[in-house]
């Protein structure tokens, strides 16, 4: 990609949300994503890209799904102003809200 090209090259922020059930894994509709935003001449920043997995607070049963392997997996992410933990409580959010 030149120069020229990369400045008219339209950057946005993407959120791929996949259900734990799932007929797809995480890693191919990433890769359908990453697939689409190359076709319609976009780019996505893998550096800045983050992987959070939502666990409920009390599961039975906890099966891990793979991780994406270029993207950093993390505990907390901020989406919008909020920031999501995966243990879906509020805490870490309330705490960066105190802090201001």
């Amino acid at each position: 990609m030149t120069l020229q090209n990369s400045e008219l090259t339209p950057r946005t922020d993407t959120n791929l949300l996949v259900p734990s059930d799932s007929d797809v894994d995480l890693p191919e509709e990433f890769n359908y994503v990453k697939h689409w935003a190359e076709e319609n001449r976009m780019v996505i920043n893998i550096a800045t890209t983050k992987e959070i997995v939502l666990k409920r607070p009390n599961p039975r049963l906890y099966i891990t799904p793979l991780p994406i392997t270029e993207v950093q997996q993390v505990s907390s992410a901020k989406l919008l102003g909020v920031t999501l933990c995966d243990t879906l409580r509020f805490d870490v959010h309330v705490g960066n809200v105190l802090k201001i």
